[in-house]
């Protein structure tokens, strides 16, 4: 893996708004994305910085990032060939524990422009309260998904489903997405209690992986709503829907004899 740019970072200041982007090929959509979180930071006038896990890509997704670099804050970690969603996050969040602060914010998120950041709003808003984890629930009230193909639609239910039966979050809905946000003090908690087996997949079953270990951690969690535009998705889906099955039911039955937290 390296490291982009190689200078050692300046003392990061109290609340910084962290930004954590797995890409793989999304040169499509990548520079639209980063635009949209920078007019989104200075209208809030947040101190911000976006890191980005190029995992592999064959396409210019590094280029331009490096190019973006050039006028926004933006840290390039890389992976030299691919290694999945759970290793990008995996690089991501070890990097991040290692620099945030307790009162900073980790804000996942897609690199693909399907996730409206008027939910960023919403979410700093339920750290501020207290809350430790907030997830960006297109299944909460005032969610929708627009523009998902029916496979997706009816996996993305019955998936979140299952695991609200076997794993129950009072109020959570959603359980796989990777819009979320996350206070400093909780990433620094579950990284000295679970080292870099707080995430141990390797696809997109990650999400649904942390959320558990959080939960028996006892973390203050909600969920805020957000509109899913699939429709304005740049390039296609990096889920294999049979292999992302499997990961859910590994990562189910992994946790399901552990000690229940109602």
């Amino acid at each position: 893996m390296s490291i982009w740019p190689p200078a050692p970072a300046p003392d990061i200041a109290p609340g910084i708004v962290y930004f954590l982007l797995p890409a793989y090929n999304e040169a499509e959509g990548i520079v639209v994305q980063l635009e949209t979180i920078q007019r989104q930071m200075e209208r809030r006038q947040f101190a911000y910085e976006i890191v980005v896990v190029d995992d592999g890509s064959a396409d210019e997704t590094s280029a331009l990032v490096r190019r973006m670099a050039e006028k926004l804050p933006i840290t390039l970690l890389q992976h030299p060939k691919n290694l999945g969603v759970g290793q990008a996050f995996k690089t991501g969040f070890r990097h991040l524990a290692a620099r945030v602060r307790p009162d900073d914010i980790v804000i996942t998120m897609d690199a693909d422009n399907t996730q409206n950041l008027k939910t960023v709003d919403f979410m700093i808003q339920k750290i501020g309260e207290g809350y430790e984890v907030v997830l960006g629930s297109c299944l909460a009230t005032g969610g929708r998904m627009v523009g998902i193909p029916l496979h997706r639609y009816i996996f993305t239910i019955g998936c979140n489903t299952l695991y609200r039966v076997l794993f129950h979050i009072k109020g959570i809905h959603t359980y796989t997405g990777f819009y979320r946000a996350h206070s400093g003090r909780a990433i620094t908690a579950a990284y000295q209690h679970y080292g870099d087996q707080l995430i141990e997949s390797e696809g997109f079953v990650v999400m649904a992986e942390m959320l558990i270990k959080f939960r028996a951690m006892l973390f203050f969690i909600t969920e805020v709503p957000v509109i899913m535009r699939y429709d304005l998705k740049s390039g296609m889906s990096k889920m294999r829907l049979a292999r992302t099955v499997t990961a859910h039911v590994r990562v189910m039955a992994a946790n399901l004899f552990k000690r229940r937290v109602v």
